[in-house]
C-alpha cells in the first residue's frame, strides 16, 4: 500500500476501548447522594406525625357530628319526687342548662356525655329546697332523662329581728322564707304553706346582713343543739322559743313558764341531768312557777333567778 493512502483519516480507539457509554447502562443518570440516618429519622416522624394529626382531626370532626345527631340527642325531661317545688319549674331550668346556648364541640344533649354532674350541682344550688338531686336514664339508648328530687323537710323556723322567719331542715340548713306565721301551743304554724314545726330559733345566724336563705344555722353547734332539745323533751320539758347568743349559749323557754340557760359546747345528757338535780334541791323544789330561769352554763354552779 502507498504513502499516500496509508495518511488518510485514522481513528484511534485505543483511549476509548475501556471507557463504557450511558446507553451501555453502566453510568448513572442521576449521581446519588447519600443522606444521613438522623435525616432519613426526621422525615419519618414528621410523616408520622402528619398522619396522626389529620386521622387525630377526622376522629373529632365524626365525634362532633355524631354528638348532634338526634337520635343520640336527649329529647325530653321527666321529673319526680317534686311536692312543694313546680316540677314544671325544675323541668325548665334543666332543659334551660342543657340547651345553654353556646355551640359546643360535644352537644351537652347528646344522651351519652351530656353533664350529669354539672346539672346535678346547678339545679341543687338553684333550688335551696331541694336536698339533693339524681339524674339518670332507663336504658343505654333512652332519650329521656330522669331527674328524681328529695325536698328538705321542715324542721324548725328560725325568725329574724324583724319578725321574717324562715325555715330550715334537720341539718340546720335555712331553704325558704314565711311570709305570714303565728304560735300555736307548741308549734310555730305557718299561713303561707301549712307547714308545722315543732322549735323556733331567733339569733345565732353569723351573717344576719344578707339573706338567709342558702345559709346554715349553727354550722358547728347545731347538731348538739338538737341532741340538747331532745334530751329535754324526752325529761318532759317541751321548748316553745329559742334563742342562741353568739352561736354557743341557748336560751331556751319551755312550757313550764322558765328559761333554761345552756352551752351548746357542753354534753346535752350531763346539763339536763344536772337540771333535774337543781329542780328537785331544797332551794328551788316546789318553786318552778316562780322561777324566771335557770343558767346552767358554769359546769358545776348553777345560777338561778325568780320573777319578781
Amino acid at each position: 500500500m502507498s504513502a499516500k493512502k496509508r495518511s488518510g483519516r485514522v481513528i484511534d480507539l485505543r483511549g476509548k476501548r475501556n471507557t463504557p457509554t450511558r446507553a451501555q447502562g453502566k453510568l448513572p443518570l442521576f449521581e446519588k447522594r447519600h443522606v444521613p440516618l438522623r435525616a432519613r429519622r426526621r422525615r419519618k416522624r414528621v410523616f408520622f406525625t402528619f398522619c396522626a394529626v389529620l386521622v387525630s382531626a377526622g376522629a373529632a370532626w365524626g365525634l362532633h357530628y355524631a354528638s348532634y345527631l338526634p337520635q343520640f340527642s336527649i329529647n325530653s325531661v321527666e321529673v319526680v319526687g317534686a311536692k312543694e317545688i313546680s316540677p314544671v319549674l325544675v323541668e325548665s331550668f334543666v332543659e334551660a342548662e342543657l340547651s345553654e346556648g353556646a355551640y359546643r364541640p360535644l352537644s351537652r344533649k347528646n344522651i351519652f356525655v351530656y353533664p350529669r354532674s354539672a346539672l346535678v350541682r346547678a339545679t341543687e344550688e338553684y333550688f335551696p329546697r331541694i336536698r339533693s338531686v339524681n339524674i339518670s336514664r332507663e336504658s343505654l339508648l333512652a332519650q329521656a332523662i330522669i331527674v328524681a328530687v328529695d325536698e328538705r323537710q321542715p324542721f324548725a323556723t328560725w325568725c329574724a329581728g324583724d319578725g321574717e322567719c324562715y325555715l330550715l331542715d334537720d341539718t340546720g340548713f335555712i331553704f325558704t322564707a314565711l311570709e305570714n306565721y303565728f304560735e300555736t301551743g307548741e308549734a310555730t304554724t305557718t299561713e303561707a304553706t301549712h307547714v308545722s314545726t315543732k322549735y323556733a330559733f331567733t339569733g345565732g345566724l353569723k351573717d344576719a346582713e344578707s339573706s338567709p336563705i342558702g345559709q346554715m344555722f349553727l354550722p358547728d353547734r347545731f347538731v348538739n343543739a338538737r341532741a340538747f332539745l331532745k334530751s329535754l323533751e324526752q325529761t318532759g320539758f317541751l321548748a316553745q322559743k329559742i334563742s342562741v347568743d353568739d352561736g354557743e349559749d341557748i336560751s331556751v323557754s319551755i312550757a313550764r313558764g322558765f328559761a333554761i340557760r345552756a352551752s351548746l359546747a357542753g354534753d346535752a345528757e350531763t346539763t339536763v341531768r344536772n337540771l333535774k338535780l337543781v329542780l328537785t334541791s331544797d332551794a328551788l323544789r316546789g318553786k318552778e312557777d316562780d322561777l324566771l330561769y335557770v343558767d346552767l352554763r358554769f359546769g358545776n354552779k348553777v345560777y338561778y333567778k325568780f320573777k319578781e
